[in-house]
């Protein structure tokens, strides 16, 4: 039988991990979809069983339907379309092939340790909002809203000691990679094993974050790339995240002092700051004037909690939201920020014309419960009034 190139080389050259030990071959395949034999332990990354599954899934004519969901493949789903792309795009290390997989790329959540609590975000994902809803005695909010609380989780660094012989990238995720006390566990294993390294990629909130880390990254050597993730204009991402504006600007000149490559940022867009996107790209604008990378929505707001999604807003609140992004979108040049807004705002204003589906009130209160925890003066109100 003839052999077929694999679809796509990640599988084959990186792996994600999660805080709670969970292994994903990629970021598009889900808990539920994930069959691989070195889900729950990275050890048998490169075991008989897990080659073999990697043949089933990716060596073949037919694309794979996990496949579907990822960004890479575009809007045609075509094993020709993705496998031209993807192997432009994510061939990044040439000594891997289908017989030779390693682990070339490594995209870690060392733990949930997060000084910013952040509207849109879960307990899973943030030690604050964990202790936050704890001294809350709205319990029943608590549940409504953000679930159990797990308390800390942290990925068990013991486990990466046979799998960083071959690691190029290295990729921080959290909580706050930079505020984590296990960072320098991770840092110290990967200068002892990892002498093919070439970058590291984080993405931070600047919320605390330590000098001493910063200095750790740099002492590596090699290229350190930081994307930002802000939620708007810094004031309002101050209600968002709960990161004051001085705080924001002295941590982003504190990765400029180490020469650290800033880019991005990412950003997640929902019904707490839509109405104020024009503004946010603006800002960022003038924050990273050289920006060579596009802006990116993360949690895309067809992804947003249901209380957060923009349909829910009242209907006086979007026509003005309406307004105003077509306005911007009319008046823009995308050459300005290298950011292919255009299709964004389309997206956002046919979420805005869809019927809302849950009671106002309660939307408004999954929006201001954490403001509201920290002490937050203002609320959604305020800032809707603001910025229309």
């Amino acid at each position: 039988m003839k052999k077929i190139n694999p679809i796509c080389m990640v599988p084959y050259n990186a792996v994600e991990l999660h805080p709670n030990g969970y292994v994903s071959p990629c970021c598009k395949i889900s808990d539920s979809d994930n069959d691989s034999p070195y889900r729950n332990n990275i050890k048998l990354f490169n075991s008989a069983e897990s080659k073999a599954w990697r043949a089933e899934k990716f060596e073949k004519e037919t694309l794979n339907p996990i496949c579907k969901a990822c960004n890479v493949s575009g809007n045609v789903f075509s094993y020709k379309k993705l496998t031209e792309v993807a192997f432009k795009n994510l061939w990044k290390f040439p000594d891997t092939t289908a017989d030779n997989a390693a682990i070339r790329k490594l995209i870690i959540g060392i733990d949930n340790i997060c000084a910013s609590s952040c509207i849109e975000c879960k307990t899973s994902s943030s030690t604050t909002i964990n202790n936050l809803a704890k001294n809350s005695k709205e319990n029943s909010i608590v549940k409504k809203y953000f679930g159990e609380l797990p308390g800390l989780i942290q990925y068990d660094l013991s486990t990466l000691d046979d799998c960083l012989d071959d690691l190029e990238v290295l990729h921080l995720y959290g909580g706050e990679p930079l505020f984590s006390p296990n960072l320098k566990i991770l840092i110290n294993k990967v200068k002892n094993k990892s002498k093919r390294l070439q970058a590291i990629t984080l993405s931070t909130g600047l919320s605390k974050i330590k000098e001493s880390h910063v200095e750790l990254l740099a002492s590596t050597g090699v290229t350190v790339r930081v994307s930002l993730s802000v939620d708007g204009p810094l004031e309002l991402n101050h209600w968002i995240r709960g990161i004051s504006p001085d705080e924001f600007l002295n941590n982003f000149e504190l990765l400029k002092k180490y020469n650290f490559k800033i880019v991005g940022p990412q950003t997640t867009i929902g019904s707490y700051n839509i109405f104020a996107f024009p503004e946010f790209v603006e800002f960022i604008s003038k924050l990273i004037p050289n920006n060579q990378q596009r802006i990116r929505i993360v949690s895309a707001i067809v992804t947003a909690p249901p209380e957060l999604h923009p349909k829910q807003l009242p209907d006086e609140i979007k026509i003005k939201i309406i307004d105003k992004l077509n306005n911007f979108l009319n008046t823009s040049k995308t050459s300005d920020y290298m950011f292919e807004y255009k299709e964004f705002i389309e997206t956002a204003l046919f979420c805005l014309t869809q019927p809302s589906t849950l009671p106002w009130d309660r939307c408004l209160e999954r929006m201001n419960i954490l403001p509201k925890w920290r002490n937050s003066q203002f609320d959604f109100n305020y800032w809707v009034h603001r910025y229309l």
